[in-house]
């Protein structure tokens, strides 16, 4: 092949190209540069913001712990403490086990207990507590004859609604079963 630019010329042109060529890649890594600034800066307002806000919150809390008398607040607290104190000693424990095993006992094999549902704050009228009984019995007198057991046991008062009795066999029940403390 022939060569019809002299030695010279031709490295002086590679010169300007490379120079060129680091040129365009010198703008480039400078725009690239550039928009990664712009984009970030968002996020560095939005982080200055952020600690100047819990700069301020942080000294609001101080003032306030500051301004708080040590001997009111255990003032403060012996009183929630003594209040709670009362409320555990007016408290009332049943065993409801017991119970259930009691009404168990007075339960026939034609009579199926579901669920017992223990209602566990006691009435406003006193020491009254609400335990409510679902099942099945297979007739409507054995369902009665059952509740009138229920009823023989001390500090027990057994109420069958109306509706538990409109079948006359495989009759589904609730009853709502009152204990006196």
């Amino acid at each position: 092949m022939f060569n019809l630019l002299p030695q010279d010329e031709k490295q002086k042109i590679m010169r300007q190209y490379k120079s060129r060529r680091m040129v365009v890649i010198l703008l480039f890594s400078f725009f690239i540069f550039l928009s990664g600034a712009i984009f970030l800066l968002p996020s560095y307002i939005l982080t200055l913001y952020r600690e100047r806000e819990v700069l301020v919150q942080a000294k609001i809390v101080e003032n306030v712990s500051k301004g708080k008398n040590k001997a009111e607040l255990v003032g403060k607290i012996k009183a929630l403490n003594e209040k709670i104190r009362n409320i555990k000693a007016s408290e009332v424990k049943i065993q409801y086990y017991d119970i259930i095993q009691k009404v168990l006992e007075k339960k026939s094999n034609s009579i199926t207990v579901n669920s017992f549902l223990v209602m566990d704050k006691a009435v406003e009228k006193g020491n009254l507590y609400q335990v409510q009984m679902t099942g099945v019995a297979k007739t409507r007198d054995e369902l009665v004859d059952f509740e009138k057991a229920l009823d023989s046991i001390p500090g027990l008062e057994a109420e069958l609604p109306v509706s538990s009795l409109a079948s006359e066999i495989n009759a589904e029940f609730v009853i709502n079963i009152t204990l006196t403390i």
